[in-house]
């Protein structure tokens, strides 16, 4: 005999069911994480979206306005003279855009290689730009991407180190592209002026504009310890002559990565290596981990946090609020071993514990610029022009020399104009931590290490406080909003523009995917 259940009956059967499983004990134990509330916002304010946008204000060329420069014909994915100058621009906390930047792409290799068209291993491929047997091979599905944006003055010392081989009668170690004279004149907009022509802070000795700089065929064929061989011997060079001094003054001796982009040809994901300090030089990604470590009370479900607070005589962010611990990802380390390393040298966290507990939740790109640059001014438009407001990659600029105002001209500014400008966006892995309510583990201060000159167990409303009066280290920002979204303390019900501040936030590393990120090949 065959029993059929009522649905009224069967919604009855398991509700009873479901009271009967669960005691209060248990039912408690189940919701030690209840929903949490919507933190209210103070008077004034009504969404993070300013915050993530100072922070996340670097707006990179996308992909699309990169691959101008590549001929359309599949076989000769190469990068040539015949795309326009591209530009990056600080985005507004109000969304808007300003400080417009002519900038040169850095490749690895201009040239995208092919997959023979017999071979049954997706992973080997050819450069086929000389070779007559072209065939033989089948076309490319992409085309080569930057590993760094060059300003002006970086690419046209690169250009003069390369004519220097030249003039040596010595193969030089780079494959550097310039624009023609006629291409630019073609462009009403991008006029190469008689002053930048002739003047080799911009042009690198040859009376034209560089259009984009990569590394020569004999240095890739050496791989990754030929390119940091030869970038180290340029740096050194430039280290001994006081050439952009107000960066390399800083230099470490502690070697960090560079990422090629992912592609069926690339089996290493090292570019190469180079000092922490000259990252910003070539326009280089910083990759890093962020731990915020907090406690819950289930009985009051309240939430605190443990935010440091920056000592006054740091460089960086002094006397800012922080993340637990956090720090930049050296060569040879992961994401792990480097929040391990910082949280048991910043806060002095026990290894075991945050080897069993440690939680990795995800990335937050970190697309910095200084605030404080003063615009380029834009070209004049066509009265019928329908571009007025366009968005940096659509709204080009004219080029002339940049950097020459002085520091008298703007006596705010921390460092030399020239130091503003250099470009370093950040990748950062971010991780959280959950800490007894009893304190018996929790952040202790370390002199040695002079971080941070306090840590602050603070209710989760009043680190949103601490968010809108801009209090936070910017990338710390990113990561403490980004804890506040996930736990949902910030939402679409208490935040005006809650989806916007998740797509920045959360938007990846901007230009189309123009910045690499870390990989690993697992063998495949």
């Amino acid at each position: 005999m065959i029993f059929v259940i009522q649905p009224q009956c069967r919604r009855r059967l398991l509700t009873t069911t479901g009271r009967r499983l669960l005691s209060p004990s248990q039912r408690q134990i189940h919701h030690i994480f209840p929903a949490p509330q919507p933190l209210r916002y103070p008077e004034g304010y009504t969404t993070l979206l300013p915050i993530v946008l100072a922070a996340n204000n670097l707006v990179l060329p996308p992909t699309a306005e990169f691959d101008r420069g590549y001929l359309d014909r599949a076989f000769s994915a190469v990068y040539n003279a015949k795309g326009r100058p591209l530009n990056v621009a600080s985005r507004t906390p109000y969304g808007g855009f300003t400080s417009y930047e002519r900038v040169v792409p850095f490749f690895v290799s201009h040239q995208a290689p092919h997959k023979k068209a017999n071979s049954d291993d997706p992973n080997i491929v050819y450069n086929t730009l000389n070779n007559p047997n072209i065939q033989n091979y089948e076309p490319h599905t992409f085309a080569p991407k930057p590993i760094g944006w060059l300003i002006p003055e970086v690419a046209a010392a690169i250009s003069r180190d390369h004519l220097r081989h030249f003039q040596r009668d010595s193969a030089s170690p780079w494959d550097i592209r310039y624009f023609d004279p006629g291409e630019l004149d073609a462009d009403p907009v991008h006029v190469l002026t008689a002053f930048d022509a002739s003047n080799d802070d911009t042009t690198g000795g040859r009376g034209q504009m560089v259009k984009s700089v990569a590394f020569a065929d004999w240095i890739n064929e050496g791989g990754r310890h030929a390119r940091t061989m030869h970038v180290e011997r340029l740096l050194l060079d430039w280290k001994r002559k006081k050439v952009f001094a107000e960066v390399l003054k800083g230099w470490s001796e502690e070697p960090y990565p560079v990422f090629n982009h992912p592609t069926p040809g690339e089996s290493d994901p090292l570019a190469f290596a180079i000092d922490r300090a000259a990252l910003p030089i070539f326009g280089l990604a910083n990759y890093g981990a962020l731990l915020t470590a907090y406690i819950h009370d289930p009985s009051t479900n309240e939430t605190k946090l443990w935010i440091p607070q920056r000592s006054k005589h740091k460089t960086n962010s002094p006397g800012r609020l922080d993340v637990t611990a956090g720090g930049g990802m050296r060569l040879g380390d992961t994401p792990l071993t480097t929040i391990l390393r910082e949280a048991s040298e910043e806060a002095l966290l026990d290894i075991d514990y945050l080897t069993e507990f440690l939680k990795p939740v995800g990335t937050v790109p970190y697309l910095h610029r200084s605030p404080h640059l003063p615009s380029l001014p834009l070209p004049q438009q066509a009265s019928g022009d329908s571009h007025q407001n366009a968005i940096p990659e659509h709204r080009p600029i004219a080029h002339r020399k940049p950097h020459t105002f002085s520091l008298s001209e703007h006596p705010n500014l921390p460092t030399s104009p020239l130091q503003q400008h250099y470009i370093l966006p950040g990748h950062y892995y971010l991780y959280e931590l959950s800490l007894p309510v009893d304190l018996t583990v929790s952040p202790q201060l370390n002199i040695l290490d002079g971080e941070f000159a306090a840590f602050h167990l603070l209710p989760i409303h009043q680190v949103l406080e601490n968010l809108l009066q801009n209090k936070f280290k910017r990338s710390s920002a990113l990561a403490t909003i980004d804890f506040l979204v996930r736990g949902g303390w910030v939402n679409e019900e208490n935040d005006s523009c809650y989806t916007d501040v998740v797509r920045v936030l959360r938007g990846g590393l901007g230009g189309g995917g123009s910045v690499p990120v870390p990989w690993r090949s697992f063998g495949l």
